[in-house]
Parts: structure tokens; C-alpha cells; sequence
């Protein structure tokens, strides 16, 4: 993250977000950040409280004249924390855009951004409906990551498990794209807790969706009503939601079937999908009008064409190398050997 330095010792600008970021560095070269605050000199003095708590009379300071009180870096995160939120009450642009939690802030379209602020750059974990969301899923990034950072929602974020960014941004845009499309007022939708419908999609038309305290979390398209409310079920049983005696639309199938997560029900609805479809390679299908293979792939948020093919395996090849392309190590292949 690049942004003009400050008149005082770890302090800095961020121009996109507007706030001034205190940060120490420990060694050997470890960048902790203590928080985020409007003003300049608020994050000059939260620097020095810390740097006071870890280093006594070794520390060199932005006011060494003000007798200030050491903090431990959770004290300061916390004092930050509480500011932010009693600011979001008042007026002016930076203060009704602040959060209470740690990477977290609000655009202005009303959402939240939730981001980890690393020595040299930002990962960027995804745009929310709350601000606790957004907490969660930085938590649930950090634990993917193996990162040394405190987490704000621990509880939350273990029970969901960990998620790398790139992963949670794609959850959060099918979340969105979800909602916007959905449609509860079928018949066959509101016999069952869960399932809305999409008048549009003629073959997979029944969504499957788990309202969490934190938002809803997407569970798959699938063909029938019935076979979203046992997906939904099944995500009941993983997440341990209700306790012993959760509410489920089909308990004996759900749980002949087994517990499944979120993300292994999007994976299983996917695998359904590809069967309808000719062919069985990721990234390729056929097209009747011109009877030839087409490759394409999903990247940066475009559908890129990558060409016809007259040989099925010729195009899912076709597929993997832009796959390895665009994806790097992340990329799933048809030939991972």
C-alpha cells in the first residue's frame, strides 16, 4: 500500500480510504498495523502508547514530552475500534466511513470492503452487505493464510473454516448475483426453507441458501426444489446450526446423506450442471450451430472465448493452458497431471 508519509514517526496516508494508518515494524522486519484513524496526530500518539508498551525507555517517540500511557497493541486496537464506531453517529465523509472492525470499510455505495494490510501491499478480500461480514470473511482469510493476526470474529469465522481471498471475493459476488435474481414467490420455492427460484434458468432454476446471523451464504442451483432443501439441510448439519434439534426440510435424507459445506454443495451442484452439458471437461461445450468444441474461460470477472475445436480433448487442453495462464498454482485443470 503506497500513500503519503506523515510529520510523524509510523504514521501514513491512505488516499483511497482516507484515514491515517499507524504501524510499527518489530523484528526482523514483521509490519504490525495498530489502526486506522482520522485525524494525524490520534494515530501518532496511538504509535507511541504501543511502541512505549514494547520498547519502555528505548523508545523513540513522536512526543516524548507528553507523559503518554504504554498500551498494549490490543488496547490501542480496541480504543481505535471504539472511536470508529461512536464516529459512524456523526458527520463528515472519513468518520461515516470508518468501521468497527479491523480492515473493514464502508464504500460509498453502502457496502463493505474488508481487506489485510500486509507490510508492502493489500490483500483484498471482498465486498459485503455488513460490516460484520466483511469481518468475518478477513478472519476466515487469515486463518487460510496462516497469517499472525488477531481475529475479530473467531467463533464465526472457525465455524465457516478457512477461505483464501481469491475464494471469498467469488462466494461474495455469487452471494450478490444470488439475491439479485432470486425469487421466493414460486410455489414449488416456498414449500421449503431455503430455496428461491429463477424464472429465467430453465434447467437449474431452484437456488439453495443458508441465512447466517452474518448474511446469506449460496448452497448451488439445482434442478429441483426438493434436491435444494436436502442441500440446504445438508449445510444445517455441517455448520452445527440449531443445535441438537436443528430445523431441516428432509431430515432422513439430509442425514442418510451426510453433512456438507457450503463450498462442497457449490462444487456438487456445479458437477450436476456439467452433466446436462456434452461434454466432460471444465471450460468446454459444444455448439450445435457451427458442430464444433468451443473453449472459454472465467477470468477478471469477463468470459473469455478461447476458440473451437473439432477434438473435445483438444479444447479442454485448450482450456488448461489459459487456466495455467490466468490462475497460476490455483488453476484447476482437466489433465492436473
Amino acid at each position: 500500500m503506497r500513500g503519503k508519509p506523515s510529520t510523524y514517526r509510523g504514521v501514513r496516508w491512505d488516499p483511497k480510504r482516507e484515514v491515517w494508518h499507524a504501524r510499527i515494524v518489530l523484528p526482523p522486519h514483521r509490519l504490525i498495523h495498530i489502526g486506522s484513524f482520522s485525524d494525524e496526530e490520534r494515530a501518532a500518539v496511538a504509535r507511541d502508547r504501543v511502541v512505549l508498551y514494547l520498547r519502555g525507555s528505548k523508545a523513540v517517540l513522536n512526543f516524548p514530552d507528553r507523559g503518554l500511557e504504554p498500551a498494549s497493541l490490543e488496547e490501542v486496537r480496541a480504543e481505535a475500534r471504539e472511536a470508529n464506531r461512536n464516529a459512524l453517529t456523526r458527520t463528515g465523509r472519513p468518520e461515516q466511513r470508518l468501521s468497527r472492525y479491523l480492515g473493514v470499510r464502508q464504500r460509498p455505495s453502502g457496502r463493505w470492503a474488508a481487506r489485510i494490510t500486509m507490510i508492502d501491499h493489500e490483500l483484498y478480500v471482498g465486498v459485503y452487505d455488513t460490516e460484520r461480514t466483511a469481518a468475518i470473511a478477513r478472519d476466515r482469510a487469515i486463518l487460510a493464510l496462516g497469517l499472525d493476526l488477531p481475529l475479530q470474529c473467531p467463533a464465526q469465522a472457525k465455524r465457516l473454516g478457512p477461505a483464501k481471498p481469491e475464494a471469498l471475493r467469488r462466494e461474495a459476488r455469487i452471494d450478490r448475483r444470488a439475491k439479485a435474481v432470486a425469487d421466493t414467490s414460486h410455489p414449488e420455492a416456498s414449500r421449503y426453507v431455503g430455496v428461491s427460484f429463477r424464472e429465467w434458468d430453465t434447467s437449474f432454476p431452484f437456488l439453495a441458501n443458508l441465512s447466517l446471523a452474518t448474511g446469506p451464504v449460496y448452497l448451488g442451483s439445482w434442478r429441483t426444489a426438493r434436491e435444494a432443501a436436502i442441500a440446504r439441510d445438508r449445510a444445517v448439519l455441517a455448520l452445527a446450526i440449531g443445535g441438537d434439534d436443528p430445523f431441516l426440510n428432509f431430515p432422513d435424507v439430509a442425514r442418510r446423506r451426510g453433512p456438507a459445506t457450503p463450498e462442497a454443495l457449490r462444487d456438487e451442484a456445479r458437477s450436476l450442471f456439467k452433466a446436462t452439458r456434452t461434454s466432460r471437461f471444465r471450460g468446454v461445450s459444444w455448439v450445435a450451430r457451427v458442430r464444433r468444441w468451443s473453449a472459454s474461460i472465467h477470468h477478471d470477472g469477463k468470459q473469455r472465448w478461447l476458440g473451437h475445436f473439432d477434438d473435445e480433448e483438444v479444447a479442454a487442453q485448450a482450456y488448461d493452458a489459459a487456466a495455467k495462464r490466468f490462475k497460476g498454482k490455483r488453476a484447476r485443470l482437466n489433465f492436473p497431471g
